[in-house]
């Protein structure tokens, strides 16, 4: 049984499994950020589970490591994405990777794993900040984020944006937009690195 991170009213995310191999493989095979074949998925996440070891919940202004999650459906437990992200020193983190499913897009789960994850990030953990990169035309920074850097993508001449939010300007969002971050519950202080566990 993998160790969930947290649940909302549609999607919870949860700890990886080799399993997930066939939804990750789905999700990234036609990203356009990276396109992945199914044996480089496996390398892509073998090289994650490593990081699992060095997983410390809550963060502190010390740890440094990268958490990979599966976000799956709550009616079915349907693997249907990946969340990857980096925490830094100082409680600084780097968004690495969201994707979905192709069959799953456009219902909502991928706002609703975003807002969650935040809302843990900044509620929960006090992060100082939360940087990501979009490069996608249907996609727009939310309220609590800026751009802080523009440039085009080599690969396809995209314009990524650089987009950054802080604990600050979440509490000023969060004080006017509370309604728009849906309920959830967080589990993650449950986490037990694998080697430590019986």
């Amino acid at each position: 049984m993998s160790t969930e991170f947290c649940r909302g009213p549609t999607i919870y995310l949860r700890e990886t499994n080799p399993s997930d191999l066939v939804a990750f493989t789905e999700a990234l095979s036609d990203w356009e950020t990276f396109p992945l074949s199914t044996e480089r998925v496996k390398t892509y996440m073998l090289g994650l589970f490593t990081s699992y070891r060095a997983i410390i919940r809550p963060y502190t202004n010390e740890n440094s490591f990268r958490e990979l999650v599966t976000i799956c459906r709550v009616s079915d437990n349907e693997p249907i994405g990946l969340n990857q992200w980096t925490l830094l020193p100082n409680k600084h983190i780097e968004v690495n990777h969201i994707a979905i499913r192709p069959d799953y897009r456009g219902q909502g789960y991928r706002n609703e794993a975003i807002t969650i994850r935040e809302a843990i990030f900044y509620d929960v953990f006090q992060i100082n900040s939360v940087k990501t990169m979009i490069d996608s035309p249907y996609l727009s920074p939310k309220g609590y984020q800026t751009v802080i850097e523009t440039s085009t993508s080599n690969r396809n001449g995209r314009v990524r944006k650089s987009l950054q939010s802080t604990l600050e300007s979440w509490n000023t969002w969060k004080a006017n937009n509370s309604t728009s971050i849906p309920s959830y519950t967080y589990s993650g202080n449950d986490y037990v690195a694998p080697h430590l566990r019986d």
